[in-house]
């Protein structure tokens, strides 16, 4: 956790789910190339946040070693800020709610630094 006058660190982890495979295979079988089947948390406060069957929290990395980090700036929220609006939306992050299309980790990813 990095924390200073501007904040604290917020980073995505972006992990390949497939492991380079959706890059080999994906001409193939779908005829164009995907770089890979992406998962992402959140690294804030020294803990990782995604949406895997529910909303997890974890010590970084949650998934060995993820694929890419992207600095995504700093936050001004506090950490109890962040436990309370994640509270707010649990119920929209659940195994019932997800949708490989619309509802997944990388949805969850993106509302969590709005």
């Amino acid at each position: 956790m990095t924390s200073s006058t501007n904040g604290t660190k917020v980073q995505a982890h972006l992990y390949d789910l497939s492991q380079g495979m959706a890059r080999q295979m994906s001409p193939m079988i779908l005829g164009k190339q995907i770089d890979g089947i992406w998962h992402t948390g959140i690294v804030v406060f020294g803990l990782e946040y995604y949406y895997g069957g529910g909303i997890c929290v974890s010590p970084p990395p949650a998934v060995p070693m993820p694929y890419q980090t992207i600095d995504l700036g700093y936050t001004h929220k506090t950490r109890d800020e962040l436990n309370t609006y994640l509270r707010s939306i649990w119920n929209q992050y659940t195994t019932d709610t997800y949708s490989l299309l619309t509802n997944n980790c990388n949805n969850f990813a993106d509302v969590v630094v709005k």
